[in-house]
């Protein structure tokens, strides 16, 4: 949400809310007072099971949610809330709070000659952009990273009683224009796995760790036909699409979905420079 918005204090209320341990015994009932303010019910309907352990997890992205249907003219006692939580929570533009208004739920509004404001929603190619670069920042994170490497393909969205046919559904498809028209949340999730499985080897999760530092361990002993034939088929050369340098070794070349071409490889060195947020 916070990719769709210019307003830098609504931004910063978006990365607070995403940063905050929910799963807390203070962050939980603080997430069931915003919901109940917000027109939510005192429940626990939120709370659930995902963990891998077994243990609960506050699917809090439900605030931002809510948040940004305050476009809606109905919505202004949830506006006004969403400003006294932004002062609360110090959500600052350059140390100044900047008014958080109707408007800023979008990127493409337009101020009319009378000062009065046209909301216009953005394009479909548009939230596929953003959609795909917040899903790349969450499933950076191991734990999110996992629950959908070892999920199902073809996960997609129910349409709800305010969802739209954009992203819901299990079928993905685009008008004469290329634009999405349905299925988007599908094919977003879907392309998203293709990528973290493509460099799954470069970000081993918390439980692969120990596994692989045996399996290490296991291949420093053993020296045989097999292992030399694995690292000859390993030797080819690959060239890096941003510098030019050519790599020995395969591993050494990250692929990925880009704008310009179906995929861009990239060497370990330009990989950090264009996606720093997978190296924290």
């Amino acid at each position: 949400m916070s990719l769709r918005t210019n307003n830098r204090c609504l931004q910063h209320l978006y990365e607070i809310l995403r940063d905050k341990d929910w799963e807390s015994e203070g962050g939980y009932q603080e997430f069931k007072q915003i919901r109940v303010q917000m027109g939510g019910k005192d429940n626990d309907y939120y709370l659930k099971k995902t963990a891998p352990d077994g243990s609960p997890r506050v699917l809090a992205g439900l605030l931002a949610k809510l948040i940004s249907g305050c476009w809606r003219k109905s919505m202004k006692k949830r506006l006004a809330l969403v400003n006294k939580m932004a002062k609360e929570a110090n959500a600052v533009n350059e140390h100044e709070f900047q008014e958080i208004l109707a408007s800023d739920f979008s990127k493409n509004n337009a101020v009319n000659e009378d000062g009065t404001i046209t909301i216009i929603d953005d394009t479909a190619s548009n939230k596929k952009k953003w959609m795909m670069k917040a899903l790349r920042l969450k499933y950076a994170n191991p734990f999110f990273r996992d629950l959908l490497l070892n999920s199902k393909d073809g996960i997609y969205e129910r349409e709800g009683a305010r969802d739209t046919a954009l992203w819901c559904g299990n079928e993905y498809t685009e008008d004469k224009d290329g634009e999405p028209t349905a299925g988007l949340l599908m094919k977003c999730l879907a392309d998203t796995k293709t990528y973290w499985n493509s460099v799954y080897w470069f970000v081993p999760t918390q439980d692969d760790e120990a596994s692989e530092a045996d399996e290490a361990s296991e291949a420093d002993e053993a020296s045989s036909s097999a292992d030399d034939a694995e690292r000859k088929e390993e030797e080819e050369t690959r060239t890096c699409d941003k510098c030019g340098k050519v790599v020995s070794n395969r591993r050494m070349i990250i692929e990925f979905e880009s704008e310009e071409s179906e995929f861009e490889k990239l060497c370990i060195e330009c990989d950090r420079k264009e996606h720093p947020e997978l190296y924290g």
